[in-house]
């Protein structure tokens, strides 16, 4: 089994808008730089940093990821919807690392602070022989924040409001045994002001850029 890693990164002054009122533009910026810096060592770790294929618009990101020893590709054209411009940039990872050999592909998310070796090794423990799928969901059961699949399809994701149902229903179409997945560390990600406190009092940190 050959599973690469997807990693769609926004660029650093762009992501995780919903926390401008605990952070403002510059420290926003150096939080979604520490994050994705996380995110790649991680997955390197787990992985292989051959096996990372990292979709961002971030000149920064990609230096950091060609640095690593990962493969990049520049985030596609903006689509009318942020969710949209995810999906365009996970199925065009998908797509590269198909065209490296991949057997299948783990989209991992940078906003996933508590994100490590050991959590994702127990995610993808759950994932089926091929055709398989494991969802692991946000704390509210609603979001995506893991989606691993092998074989590979472009056609799976479908980030965006209700993305764990979808994922779930669009798997299930698409011909893949699908099994969700519940993880604290995975189910913690850095969308909302509340998801920030939160981490503040488990960890008492900022990250660091």
């Amino acid at each position: 089994m050959s599973l690469y890693a997807v990693i769609p990164a926004k660029a650093t002054s762009l992501g995780k808008s919903r926390l401008a009122p605990l952070l403002d533009p510059a420290a926003r910026a150096a939080l979604n730089l520490a994050l994705a810096r996380r995110t790649l060592e991680v997955c390197a770790e787990s992985f292989g940093a051959g096996r990372i294929v990292v979709v961002s618009g971030s000149a920064e990101i990609g230096a950091l990821a060609l640095a690593a020893g990962a493969h990049v590709l520049d985030e596609p054209l903006a689509a009318p919807a942020p969710h949209e411009s995810l999906n365009a940039a996970v199925r065009a990872g998908i797509a590269l690392a198909q065209q490296l050999g991949a057997s299948g592909a783990v989209i991992v998310p940078t906003d996933l602070p508590l994100l490590s070796a050991g959590a994702l090794a127990s995610a993808l423990a759950f994932l089926p022989a091929s055709p398989g799928c494991v969802l692991v969901g946000d704390r509210r059961a609603s979001g995506t924040n893991l989606l691993a699949m092998q074989p590979a399809d472009p056609r799976l994701p479908a980030f965006g409001e209700d993305s764990l149902r979808r994922h779930a229903q669009r798997a299930r179409v698409l011909g893949y045994q699908t099994r969700l997945h519940r993880c604290e560390r995975l189910g913690l990600d850095l969308d909302l002001p509340e998801d920030f406190r939160d981490l503040e009092s488990r960890c008492g940190v900022m990250l660091a850029a």
